[in-house]
């Protein structure tokens, strides 16, 4: 068999690689602007990152974040006070014996001071009442905003039954419960009966209400004096005295206006009356009758 002849291979003619065209200076230039651009740009935005992370590290450890509902009170409030909605004005109803410069302090703010200037949709109304109350002669507060700028107080104050003089021989009113209302000067409600000898006002509550059913004896008593912490004489206006028993007093109240002590008849006849066995009572008449 005849050898074969192997086929040559065509081969493709190599094309030829054109030179790359130089660049030009301005584009060289252009070039490694736009690489430093790039660079820069780069580095910016990883410093303000860095940054960022920074002051968000310093914000966080400073408790910034800690309280976010009051500084947005504290960004609404200025807001108010901004548009006019500030408190300018306090007005007061139903104050006899209370100063209007006893209301201001208890509206003051112990941490943020007086409420004038301060947004008046932000007043704390609950808090406001609460301090008012706590002046003596207040028994009862409403605490409201008037829109736009005033705060109005309205009480109901306690009603004056006694004083009470201290061991320091200081006065003070006090209500029927023995709470005390205020300081007060020795010839200041000189009609009213003054508790002595206790350093509990408040211990003659119950002979008080006792007296509220007994006006005209009422009337007459000058003294309420503590024996002891244990039971009370009532010194009459008249030089009289009465000793009453320890316990519930209405009985020895009721004897003494049968025998005319509200009238005054018993004074002129008897230095005391001490009452404070329940079946007897014993009696000293006065000098020379």
């Amino acid at each position: 068999m005849p050898p074969v002849k192997a086929r040559a291979k065509k081969t493709s003619p190599r094309r030829r690689r054109g030179k790359r065209k130089p660049q030009t200076l301005t584009e060289r230039v252009g070039s490694v602007l736009a690489e430093a651009t790039s660079n820069i740009a780069s580095l910016f935005v990883l410093s303000l990152l860095g940054l960022v992370a920074v002051v968000f590290i310093m914000m966080l450890a400073g408790g910034y974040f800690a309280n976010p509902g009051e500084r947005i009170g504290l960004l609404t409030e200025k807001i108010s006070r901004a548009v006019g909605l500030d408190v300018t004005r306090v007005s007061l109803e139903g104050g006899e014996y209370i100063a209007h410069r006893d209301i201001m302090g208890a509206l003051r703010d112990p941490v943020r001071g007086s409420i004038l200037g301060r947004s008046v949709l932000h007043v704390d109304l609950p808090a406001a009442r609460a301090r008012v109350e706590e002046i003596g002669w207040v028994e009862h507060a409403a605490v409201q905003r008037l829109l736009p700028n005033t705060v109005h107080v309205s009480i109901t104050e306690r009603q004056a039954d006694a004083l009470w003089q201290n061991e320091a021989g200081e006065y003070y009113v006090v209500d029927r419960t023995g709470r005390v209302l205020s300081a007060v000067s020795p010839t200041a409600h000189t009609d009213l009966p003054v508790i002595a000898g206790t350093d509990r006002p408040a211990a003659a509550s119950p002979l008080l209400d006792a007296l509220a059913q007994f006006p005209e004896l009422r009337a007459r008593v000058a003294v309420i004096l503590s024996v002891g912490d244990r039971r009370f004489d009532l010194r009459f206006r008249n030089d009289f005295t009465a000793r009453l028993p320890g316990g519930d007093p209405i009985p020895a109240l009721e004897k003494l206006e049968g025998l005319g002590a509200g009238s005054g008849r018993l004074a002129e006849r008897l230095e005391y009356i001490d009452l404070r066995d329940a079946d007897w009572a014993a009696v000293k008449p006065k000098t020379g009758l």
